[in-house]
């Protein structure tokens, strides 16, 4: 009987362990194991000819863009600027209601007044979306397409527009996990503090020491992402929350 008890008392312990681990597990497609329930999903296309229509007041899950030349977009990134193209911008704003909404799916009618925004894309966001959410990507497109998108801000006191800076192209493989999700919370949330203005070593997404904040889309034609913003169960805490995940894991 003592055998017995031993060996039981191990297998309930080998089981709670497995339960505690498999808690933390992702789902096996790069995102984390909870409920996706309050997530939000986005898709972001790259056309060299993007569709005809404004896509304004529709609160859409699809935003276009114009392909651009990925390489070069890289090193203006590295350097901490945008690329020359302002036809694959997607400018991100607070909402009022605290909720996502894509406000105008169309970023390649810059410059065309379609009543009230004629600069491109818009999506609103939460006010607090970096201390509340990480956002992933997940890479869809044609294998061979490429992505290089990043977060910039303007900072109006030296008319200068900032980028993340460290940026790599990703590349559309194949193979097992070519289409997981990753972790993009730093390069879509944060911005290098190379003027000393915010809190800590990054100014985070509407961080009001910048403005104008978007995203730089940088892609080529064809390529295909979807983002899928998830809530964290507390919220980050710290001046950097877009260099740690919900975990609170250095990213």
């Amino acid at each position: 009987m003592k055998t017995f008890a031993l060996t039981a008392l191990s297998v309930g312990v080998a089981m709670t362990a497995m339960v505690s681990t498999g808690a933390f597990a992702g789902k096996g497609n790069g995102l984390p194991n909870i409920s996706m329930k309050d997530a939000f999903s986005l898709n972001i296309h790259a056309y060299a000819n993007c569709p005809a229509g404004d896509y304004d007041g529709s609160n859409r899950r699809t935003i276009v863009v114009q392909s651009t030349n990925v390489t070069e977009a890289n090193i203006a990134h590295n350097a901490g600027h945008a690329d020359s193209s302002n036809y694959n911008n997607i400018w991100l704003t607070k909402s009022a209601s605290d909720d996502f909404r894509v406000k105008d799916g169309n970023a390649c009618d810059y410059g065309v007044d379609d009543g009230g925004n004629d600069r491109g894309a818009e999506l609103e966001l939460p006010e607090l979306v970096a201390y509340n959410y990480d956002v992933y990507l997940k890479f869809i497109g044609k294998p061979g397409t490429q992505l290089d998108p990043v977060l910039c801000g303007y900072d109006a006191d030296t008319n200068t527009t900032f980028c993340y800076t460290g940026s790599t192209i990703t590349t559309r493989d194949t193979g097992p996990g070519a289409t997981k999700f990753k972790n993009y919370t730093k390069q879509l949330m944060g911005v290098q503090d190379v003027l000393g203005i915010c809190a800590g070593n990054v100014c985070d997404l509407f961080d009001t020491a910048l403005e104008g904040y978007f995203w730089d889309w940088s892609a080529s034609n064809g390529a295909k992402a979807q983002l899928r913003f998830v809530p964290c169960s507390t919220p980050k805490t710290g001046d950097d929350p877009s260099l740690v995940n919900c975990a609170g894991d250095p990213l």
